[in-house]
């Protein structure tokens, strides 16, 4: 009796892979995991890219939020403010182009 289940079951089994082919004719189970893994290792690269970014970004704010408190005059102000958000505009303009090459790569 066991012998009838053994074989009933693998039986089942064939016909199940044999559908699963007639419904996605021509699927590369390898190529589908190689291909996933590579979109993780991209997430991956990606997020820690905007990681670093961020805690960059997040010292930077605080020395500026320092060299505003050690203004003492108008003119101070008036240069930290423009050093500040010439140095906000290049370092965003910069990430931008890592985070480009980052996805340029991966489309390789």
């Amino acid at each position: 009796m066991a012998d009838t289940q053994t074989k009933s079951a693998s039986a089942d089994a064939g016909e199940r892979a044999a559908g699963f082919e007639d419904v996605l004719p021509g699927f590369d189970t390898m190529h589908a995991v190689r291909l996933g893994a590579t979109n993780f290792e991209h997430w991956i690269a990606t997020n820690q890219e905007l990681t670093r970014f961020w805690s960059y970004r997040l010292k930077k704010y605080l020395a500026t939020l320092d060299s505003f408190a050690n203004c003492r005059t108008s003119e101070d102000f008036l240069s930290t403010m423009a050093r500040a958000a010439s140095d906000t505009v290049h370092d965003y303009a910069n990430e931008y182009d890592r985070v480009l090459a980052i996805n340029l790569q991966s489309e390789r």
